[in-house]
């Protein structure tokens, strides 16, 4: 049997290796089965090769010159692939499923517009399945306060081996029908002031464009950026990442930068968690960056369970940041206590080490609730 292969140039050869290396780095990072490429796709992937080829690497480049027909059958696809699942203290462990555009999905539910709502989303190859990062943070939350808490699940619509595609295309088609859910529980009496996104990695950027779309339009609300994804965003236009004008608030705890995570500031304040560059205490020969990119869901948790525990110092300049000259500075907790006052830059050298534990949060769930 014969196969017919088109002849390629060795530049989109050397591409399609950038790409697929890309991918493979992040499987180690995360987790979660997620679709393949759906036929008809062959034109976005040619595109994207080109782009690397050609030396594109940041986010803007790809967006940009990678636009094309698919995005209404992408924006079809997040209509119903993205899982919404509302818990609140009625219905801690037996999550009821809402839907965008549906009222009724949220009418017939738990969901309280009286009540602040959170919502926590995964990262590239991750899930919200059981035991997972924001399931964790679902329970912490639920622990310390009466929310809606909604985990947006988006696993079904990740490209496994082409990170780019969600990149370029994934992310933003999820992000118009998440807002799409955002607005209708506005319409739904909730104050846009009571909203806050929380996003690990990938789901960082995503909760910024979706912050763009609902909450800055009122300068309202609050986004948390749980260490943002670094490739294909570190020096990308802040039109297509987290960055302060995404919400009245946004904050960014940084646990891996510079491999997995992203190393420049994306909020109004960012915390660096034990310098938050590189490999954190604890997590031995972590050459990929899994433990120290997943053992910010444990950073975050704990500042959740111990209000007022975790105290970051303000750095004037990254350089002091790095050299730890941070001492006398202003301050401001972690967690739901964080003084939404506080801006720049900041530094905490914390007793809490990671350990290869933090791996779990990101492991591939396939269970179901």
């Amino acid at each position: 049997m014969y196969v017919t292969v088109n002849p390629r140039s060795d530049r989109t050869l050397n591409g399609f290796a950038m790409l697929f290396k890309l991918g493979l780095i992040f499987c180690v990072a995360a987790s979660a089965g997620c679709l393949q490429l759906a036929a008809g796709q062959n034109t976005l992937v040619s595109g994207l090769l080109r782009n690397v080829a050609s030396g594109v690497n940041t986010v803007g480049n790809v967006i940009d010159s990678v636009k094309t027909s698919l995005k209404e059958t992408e924006d079809n696809a997040a209509r119903s692939l993205v899982e919404f699942t509302l818990f609140t203290r009625a219905n801690i462990s037996d999550g009821v499923r809402i839907y965008a555009n549906n009222l009724t999905s949220i009418r017939s539910s738990n969901f309280d517009s009286s009540k602040k709502t959170k919502f926590c989303t995964h990262g590239y190859l991750c899930n919200t399945k059981p035991r997972s990062g924001c399931d964790n943070i679902k329970n912490a939350l639920l622990k310390s306060g009466d929310y809606n808490v909604i985990l947006v699940d988006w696993s079904a619509l990740d490209s496994k081996l082409l990170y780019a595609i969600n990149v370029a295309v994934r992310l933003p088609a999820i992000s118009s029908v998440y807002a799409d859910l955002v607005q209708d529980l506005l319409d739904e009496g909730a104050d846009a002031d009571d909203m806050h996104l929380i996003g690990h990695s990938l789901g960082a950027h995503l909760s910024g464009l979706v912050g763009e779309q609902t909450l800055a339009p009122h300068n309202k609300g609050v986004i948390t950026g749980l260490d943002p994804a670094g490739p294909l965003y570190e020096g990308s236009d802040s039109s297509h990442r987290l960055s302060p004008d995404d919400a009245r608030f946004v904050e960014a705890i940084h646990t891996n930068g510079g491999i997995l995570g992203i190393v420049e500031a994306v909020g109004d304040l960012d915390v660096y968690y034990n310098g938050g560059v590189g490999t954190q205490p604890g997590c031995p020969f972590d050459v990929a960056g899994i433990c120290s990119h997943c053992f910010v869901f444990d950073a975050y948790i704990n500042a959740i369970e111990n209000p007022n525990a975790f105290i970051a110092t303000q750095c004037p300049s990254m350089a002091q940041l790095r050299q730890k000259a941070c001492a006398g500075n202003a301050t401001t907790f972690l967690g739901l206590e964080v003084n939404q006052e506080s801006k720049g830059v900041y530094y905490i050298d914390s007793s809490l080490k990671a350990d290869l534990s933090a791996v779990r949060q990101c492991v591939p769930k396939t269970e179901g609730r």
